[in-house]
């Protein structure tokens, strides 16, 4: 049983060092992680070429944390799963004025972080809202039966 377990171990690890990333690389000597981030080889870097994938990302996480999801929570709280359904489809729109004047790279970077970034909280506000909702329907019928 140990030994099967230590294995199962292994393969998960094994499975997750093989899917580190999504390509191979590109003219620049990196790839996009599946985190949306863009990783340049420290080959690369040496050379001279700009590494804005850190500021791109950071920048893209601190802008979509700024992003108001109360609608989202009180969607989810009125229309529960339905609100939830059209949080994880819906494509944030991304504040182009933080791209002006930014390289290709920052660019394509920040949209993949601050859409996925964006999408997270909003799926998770509409989560949060269905779920309040969902305690209110349990709370109220406990109470209109007499058990509470």
């Amino acid at each position: 049983m140990r030994y099967t377990v230590l294995s199962l171990f292994f393969l998960i690890s094994l499975m997750g060092i093989s899917y580190s990333h999504t390509g191979d690389m590109d003219d620049n000597g990196g790839h996009y992680n599946y985190d949306g981030t863009y990783h340049i080889h420290n080959d690369k870097m040496q050379e001279g070429l700009p590494d804005d994938s850190y500021t791109a990302t950071e920048d893209a996480k601190r802008d979509a944390a700024k992003l108001d999801v109360t609608p989202w929570s009180v969607g989810g709280f009125f229309f529960s799963i339905f609100a939830v359904g059209y949080a994880s489809v819906d494509t944030p729109a991304v504040p182009f004025s933080r791209l002006i004047g930014k390289s290709p790279v920052y660019i394509s970077t920040y949209e993949r972080v601050y859409i996925s970034t964006a999408k997270k909280r909003i799926t998770n506000a509409a989560i949060g809202g269905c779920f309040v909702s969902g305690l209110v329907a349990v709370g109220y019928y406990l109470y209109s039966t007499g058990e509470l």
